[in-house]
């Protein structure tokens, strides 16, 4: 996926070793910009990866909104457990779809499997503050059930 959807890399130069500085932006279509560290520590190459993923999420799921509505114009705010704060309702759907997109990929990556297990068990953390999300007055009928597809995916009902 990140290889059809990300054409062009920028690197950013990252003064905190604890912090990464990573964004796209919709009308760059194609191109992420990510942190990397003069002296990356150990596994470092996972964290990137997961960056690059991350940042090709929010380009396929943007290219994906110019086509199909998700979120309704003039839509309110909503609680993003990444950010622990309020949030446009695109920028949780958006977070739900790339840490979705993240947990599913460590799942399949071969990434060590303490790295994993803690990520994972991170991301569904979050996720599982996100239940009411899909029965968000401002999400469309297609953003709806794109967020209750994910949450399904992220937290099984036992």
């Amino acid at each position: 996926m990140v290889g059809h959807l990300v054409s062009r890399v920028h690197l950013l130069r990252s003064k905190d070793p604890d912090y990464d500085v990573n964004f796209s932006d919709p009308a760059l279509p194609f191109s992420v910009f990510v942190s990397i560290l003069a002296v990356p520590p150990e596994g470092y190459r996972w964290r990137l990866a997961e960056a690059l993923l991350h940042e090709a999420g929010h380009l396929q799921l943007s290219l994906v909104e110019r086509f199909i509505p998700l979120v309704k114009e003039g839509s309110t705010t909503f609680y993003a457990p990444w950010r622990r704060k309020q949030r446009p309702l695109r920028g949780v759907l958006h977070g739900l779809y790339v840490f979705g997109l993240i947990a599913e990929w460590m799942t399949r990556s071969g990434a060590p499997a303490g790295r994993v297990q803690r990520r994972v068990t991170e991301i569904r953390a979050d996720a599982s503050q996100l239940c009411e999300f899909p029965e968000t007055e401002g999400l469309t009928a297609s953003g709806a059930t794109l967020a209750r597809t994910i949450l399904a995916r992220l937290i099984p009902r036992s």
